[in-house]
């Protein structure tokens, strides 16, 4: 049976280390209904020992946001820093890329950083050392992507499991 990812996201004018910590605990909670242990693998990919499924988390200084589901997902959530993600554009947005993204349009810029990063997630960072290509992924993944005024955020999965 196929379940779609849970998401929970939290949201904060600025969240500390510390508050996203105890937010990311209390998203898994709200949906678990009970507190879980939160371990991470070798590589730096979280997941719970106790459930069978995959989850993926991410954390900026205005929201945090979890995916839990029952095939790999990766989820990425970012502040709108889009100076930043302008001065650093040639070093996440491939050439061939650059030719059809806005690089002056922050909501272009947002996706695209968030999208890559979502889907090194999925794939527990052992992928993509160079240039995630976007749309290339898109043949064999899903891509969610919303945009909001604290954050965007998004989710990938793999097409067929």
């Amino acid at each position: 049976m196929r379940v779609f990812p849970v998401i929970l996201v939290a949201e904060g004018d600025f969240l500390t280390h510390e508050m996203q910590h105890n937010a990311v605990g209390r998203l898994f909670a709200s949906h678990f209904g009970h507190p879980v242990d939160i371990v991470h693998t070798d590589s730096g990919a979280p997941y719970i020992p106790e459930f069978d499924g995959f989850i993926s988390v991410s954390h900026c200084a205005t929201a945090v946001a979890v995916a839990i589901s029952d095939r790999p997902v990766g989820i990425d959530v970012e502040s709108p820093r889009y100076h930043k993600m302008r001065r650093v554009a040639n070093k996440f947005i491939s050439l061939s890329e650059s030719l059809v993204t806005d690089i002056d349009s922050p909501t272009a810029l947002a996706a695209t950083w968030c999208a890559k990063e979502a889907i090194y997630k999925l794939h527990g960072g052992k992928l993509f050392r160079t240039h995630v290509e976007i749309p290339f992924p898109l043949f064999k993944h899903i891509l969610t992507i919303k945009h909001a005024i604290k954050y965007t955020l998004a989710i990938a999965e793999i097409k067929d499991f």
